[in-house]
């Protein structure tokens, strides 16, 4: 998970036995949980993403996973690309395109937020 992205933080979850991970704009994406023959890897949004190859399951309104036993490099190319999804629905969905934008190119981020409505932030001014 931390090749896919660096800026991602590990959490434990003992009650849920499983480990989350956080993206420091947006929020929490996905967690990996034992399962008696593998593991799950759960996207929070995972109807949401992208998935031409069908890789995630879940019929819910929110969550999708994907059931892994053995990882290779095309399950992994897979994994980094709806991690990086994952990333960019979470900071959309908080509406922090700018702050994201920003630390993606080494800038400071813009006071103004990338709100549908155009509205800036509030306490911050747009320029």
């Amino acid at each position: 998970m931390k090749s896919a992205s660096p800026d991602l933080t590990e959490h434990g979850y003992t009650g849920w036995n499983g480990i989350g991970y956080r993206h420091p704009i947006a929020g929490y994406i996905c967690g990996v949980f034992p399962q008696a023959d593998g593991v799950r890897l759960l996207f929070e949004y995972g109807q949401q993403l992208p998935d031409p190859s069908g890789m995630l399951t879940g019929a819910g309104k929110q969550t999708k996973w994907m059931s892994l036993r053995e990882i290779d490099a095309t399950l992994e190319a897979a994994i980094a690309a709806l991690v990086g999804a994952a990333i960019e629905f979470g900071v959309f969905n908080k509406g922090r395109l700018s702050e994201f934008r920003g630390a993606a190119r080494g800038t400071n981020p813009s006071p103004v937020d990338d709100r549908r409505d155009g509205r800036a932030r509030k306490g911050r001014s747009p320029e």
